[in-house]
């Protein structure tokens, strides 16, 4: 995603956030400022949505490490102002895994809160009623004063697995559904279905965000009523784009370069031809690196030198697509590792190119026939 800053990285797992996260610092500052808190207490609402934000990002530690179990890799987790992402390299498609994931997530809050009430049960004898009488009390407002930090913390996780919880795809309650639903019906069927409940608990929460004019839960609706619809758009076309293949729809004459060529003669050839990027060898003629149309045009719209080797514009290709490789599998690849186009290879001998603007057009119309 880009427009992030990396964090750290654990468990093989980069962590990172994006630069509209720190939007939710502004939005703290302006509630303490509106409300009249002094500063201590502002502070206290800092960290509190810090430490809030740790309990996020164990959060989706649960998902990712539970993927990796069905050798899903999880390329990276990203913090936003609602939340947090984890970019998994797919989907579990069968029912069980994707239960399994979803509900990885819910349950590390859980445990988070459970840790905390055992701890502040030993160490200061305050159980659950105990800390809800406190913090109801006018005076005990949340987040405000030390003593309430912990029973917040270990309250807001409860909240947070609950609210994730929601039957509102693409929440984690919401493929909980989708995966239950797949027990009975097709997978296209029971996002649709799950899909659906999402966008209308969606429009619930907008209605409660404009009546309380809370600009988080505001946002929150509105990505889960477009993430809704693109899940499904995504696995509607899944499905039809399997029985196409890469072979169907490569591009069978192509251009190959070599990383040293200038980006003049790609310039020059990609207008000759109408070719959507290139392919560069390596010194053993193997496909190690693809320049797409927009990495050149921008490079041309900058005022760049056109003797620049196009090389230093390529990205590298984790392995060349097969000719058979469905072509919904071929597309989820190029998406991943944004890539315009990638090399054809059966057998070490390269038969073709796959472009991805060409492969969408064509693999639909091939899919209606």
């Amino acid at each position: 995603m880009r427009g992030t800053i990396q964090l750290i990285r654990l468990f093989g797992i980069p962590v990172q956030v994006h630069w509209s996260f720190f939007l939710l610092f502004v939005w703290v500052a302006w509630i303490g400022w509106s409300s009249g808190m002094g500063l201590s207490s502002a502070g206290w609402l800092g960290l509190f949505m810090l430490a809030l934000f740790v309990c996020v990002v164990l959060h989706e530690f649960g998902h990712a490490l539970m993927a990796r179990r069905f050798g899903i890799r999880t390329h990276d987790i990203t913090l936003l102002p609602i939340g947090g992402v984890a970019r998994l390299d797919r989907i579990p498609e069968r029912p069980l895994q994707e239960f399994l994931v979803a509900i990885a997530g819910p349950l590390v809050n859980i445990a988070v809160a459970a840790v905390l009430w055992g701890w502040l049960s030993w160490q200061r004898g305050l159980w659950v009623s105990d800390a809800l009488m406190t913090l109801a009390h006018p005076s005990g407002a949340l987040f405000l004063y030390s003593r309430n930090f912990l029973p917040a913390l270990a309250f807001t996780n409860l909240f947070v697995a609950a609210f994730n919880m929601l039957p509102a795809f693409p929440l984690d309650g919401g493929r909980v559904v989708r995966a239950l639903l797949s027990l009975w019906w097709s997978r296209v069927r029971a996002t649709r279905i799950a899909a659906w409940m999402g966008q209308g608990i969606a429009l619930l929460l907008l209605l409660l965000a404009f009546l309380h004019f809370d600009l988080i839960l505001g946002l929150i609706a509105v990505f889960v009523f477009h993430t809704a619809s693109r899940e499904y758009q995504f696995v509607r076309d899944s499905q039809m784009l399997s029985s196409v293949s890469v072979n169907d729809v490569m591009r069978r004459r192509y251009t190959l370069l070599a990383p040293s060529d200038p980006v003049g003669l790609a310039l020059q050839l990609m207008t000759q031809n109408g070719e959507q990027g290139f392919v560069l060898l390596d010194e053993q003629g193997r496909p190690s690196l693809v320049v797409g149309e927009d990495a050149l045009l921008e490079h041309l719209a900058a005022g760049k030198p056109e003797q620049m080797p196009v090389g230093e514009l390529g990205r590298r290709i984790p392995a060349p697509l097969a000719s058979e490789t469905p072509l919904s599998e071929a597309i989820r690849q190029m998406e991943q590792h944004r890539l315009d186009l990638m090399p054809v290879v059966d057998a070490g001998i390269m038969r073709g190119v796959l472009e991805l603007a060409r492969a969408r057009k064509l693999g639909r119309l091939f899919a209606r026939t």
